[in-house]
């Protein structure tokens, strides 16, 4: 579980609530998921694009290093000069490293078709900062085009200072404690059904 820090107009302070991520990612549909080295920000990132896949049949989940994201067409100053170009990106990337023996995919067509897309980025840090503000740019308004997209971008923040996140939910991995594990160990035990277990707290 990821902890939720979501930006409020009227104060300062920030509120900070446990939340899973795919409920944290489906409420703001634009998050970044910050955490140190080893934290688990990968590994979360990467179970919510395979239980949202899962969950919904309707849905598309696309997971994608950052610095395999290659630059568009006409890059110049922009890696990205328009959000087309970055889309067209995504797509390059799902063709060449994910299905390269299937029909071309078409990321820009699934969204206007009005189909749920999550777009994950992992590994801001692992790009420049110039590199990762326009990431984040762009998904921003992939999310302000398309009502059915949700974004999410994970990165250390040591290495995203001077990254603007106002309009962004900030998530950090959720330390769990001995009180936590046990409770989950309760919860997965009702789940399979071994009730005998948990009633008498083994």
């Amino acid at each position: 579980r990821p902890q939720i820090e979501r930006p409020d107009q009227k104060q300062q302070t920030r509120h900070v609530r446990p939340i899973l991520l795919r409920d944290a990612v489906r409420t703001a549909r634009r998050s970044l998921l910050l955490g140190d080295l080893g934290s688990g920000k990968s590994t979360l990132a990467a179970t919510f694009a395979v239980e949202n896949q899962a969950g919904n049949q309707n849905a598309i989940s696309l997971l994608v290093p950052a610095k395999m994201l290659l630059p568009g067409t006409h890059a110049g100053t922009l890696r990205w000069p328009s959000v087309k170009e970055f889309i067209s990106s995504l797509s390059s990337f799902v063709n060449e490293e994910v299905l390269p023996t299937a029909s071309a995919f078409d990321l820009h067509t699934l969204l206007n078709s009005g189909l749920e897309v999550a777009i994950l980025i992992d590994g801001l840090d692992e790009v420049s900062l110039p590199v990762a503000k326009e990431i984040v740019d762009r998904l921003g308004q992939v999310v302000e085009h398309w009502p059915t997209a949700q974004v999410l971008a994970t990165g250390r923040p040591s290495e995203l200072t001077g990254l603007d996140h106002s309009r962004w939910q900030l998530c950090v991995p959720f330390r769990i404690q001995d009180e936590d594990r046990y409770q989950l160990f309760l919860e997965e035990a009702l789940v399979d059904g071994d009730r005998k277990s948990v009633v008498e707290g083994k």
